[in-house]
């Protein structure tokens, strides 16, 4: 525009006309055109900042802690819920009432250090075990049974969905712990009343108590907090949506994930220091949101339990994998995906092979992609089967099993149809 009016202003003939024209055009126009190339040098920063910030596969590391060395200072690893800092016992009207309606009731949750074949075995058995209700009013002897606690996988759930919701590449979660708790759910209880007090509770878990650690809860790397909107609302989108912008300088931007539901209507938009929600809603003062807070390179983690992560391995052959995106087409291009975790030097992966009709041998591994619900493939339409023969490097322990899976996980997620399985061996040439 400055230019059309530069040269119009050339062609004036009068000195004193052009003058006049120059004038009216630098109080006016000049500033319009300046004011405009200043939104439209905005709106390109703004695009390109959006889509050069880094949006990074979130490493997410997980453990168990005890309830007693829990260090609410940790700046860290967090609880997976807040629930579990609580210690409530249970309530003898609901136990009363359950029990007379027929219904289950969680008593408790404990986790068992044993691998996923006893566990799944002991699950499966439906064998129940004699415990004790103490109460002020004497002591209630009860019958209890095992299930798998679930409480865990919800929040895991929970969390792709949030994932999805802003455009964020999923990874499965290393994070065997959580397929460890098992909950005590009561069947019988004589002599239990809505007046009872209860002051403890105690189960015998016979061969199994060699397995059973109590007291404890699993912690990961992410925050669950309140952000606080720095600006008034940005109406977008003709007025229907409104921009809410966070900032954030502690982190980058990524570390920062938005708690969404799917009945939002709305996206995630960022920035290197800033994040937006871009919603209906008008007036909110803050958002909930997950903080990822990575580990530091140069910063031992000392925990009395393994730390286990979804991290990719630093190589130069995974930074070549993590720049392009990741299609499978050979063995090889299995091969280095199941190579590609720092967990994954706990094996030797040797070969994968195509069974057309399915696999009928023994299956090393088992699934945990159980959050992703695929609406469109079904198991009955997926006949063939890619089985990964793979051997321990180490001594087998009570997580190598889970470690396996989640390696697998990852192929499966590549190759959705067909089912992935890992098997112990090298595999028929």
């Amino acid at each position: 525009m400055k230019d059309l009016l530069n040269k119009r202003i050339n062609n004036i003939q009068s000195l004193e006309e052009r003058k006049l024209f120059r004038d009216i055009v630098s109080e006016v126009f000049t500033e319009l055109a300046d004011y405009q190339d200043r939104q439209i040098a905005e709106i390109k920063k703004g695009f390109y900042d959006e889509m050069t910030t880094e949006i990074s596969r979130p490493t997410i590391h997980g453990t168990i802690i005890s309830r007693y060395e829990y260090d609410e200072t940790d700046d860290f690893m967090f609880p997976m819920t807040i629930k579990d800092l609580d210690i409530n016992m249970p309530n003898p009207e609901d136990i009363y009432m359950s029990i007379n309606s027929g219904k289950s009731y969680m008593i408790g949750k404990t986790f068992l250090k044993c691998n996923h074949k006893v566990l799944e075995e002991l699950i499966t058995s439906g064998r129940t075990f004699k415990g004790k209700i103490y109460a002020t009013d004497g002591v209630k002897d009860i019958t209890v049974k095992l299930v798998k606690y679930k409480g865990y996988d919800d929040i895991v759930n929970h969390l792709y969905s949030v994932f999805i919701k802003n455009s964020m590449e999923w990874t499965p979660l290393c994070f065997p712990y959580i397929d460890k708790f098992v909950a005590f759910i009561i069947e019988n209880a004589s002599g239990i009343t809505k007046d009872s007090v209860i002051e403890s509770i105690e189960v015998d878990l016979e061969e199994y108590e060699q397995y059973r650690e109590d007291n404890v809860f699993p912690v990961w790397n992410l925050e669950y907090t309140d952000v606080q909107s720095v600006n008034f609302p940005i109406p977008v989108y003709n007025n229907v949506l409104n921009e809410h912008r966070f900032d954030v300088y502690d982190l980058p931007s990524y570390c920062y994930i938005p708690d969404f539901a799917y009945e939002y209507d709305g996206y995630v938009k960022r920035k290197e220091e800033s994040i937006s929600v871009i919603i209906p809603e008008v007036e909110i003062s803050s958002w909930p949101m997950y903080k990822l807070h990575p580990a530091l390179k140069d910063r031992k983690y000392i925990y009395n339990h393994k730390i286990y992560s979804n991290a990719s391995a630093e190589n130069f052959n995974n930074g070549c994998l993590n720049l392009l995106h990741r299609s499978i087409r050979t063995k090889g291009e299995i091969l280095r995906l199941m190579s590609s975790y720092v967990v994954s030097d706990m094996f030797r992966v040797y070969d994968c092979k195509i069974f057309e009709d399915g696999y009928e041998g023994n299956i090393g591994t088992y699934s945990i992609n159980h959050n992703i619900c695929d609406e469109i493939r079904t198991s009955e339409s997926i006949k063939k089967t890619l089985v990964i023969y793979y051997e321990n490097k180490y001594e087998e322990d009570y997580m190598t099993l889970d470690i396996i899976s989640f390696l697998v996980a990852n192929v499966q997620q590549y190759i959705p149809d067909m089912r992935c399985i890992g098997v112990v061996g090298r595999g028929a040439n």
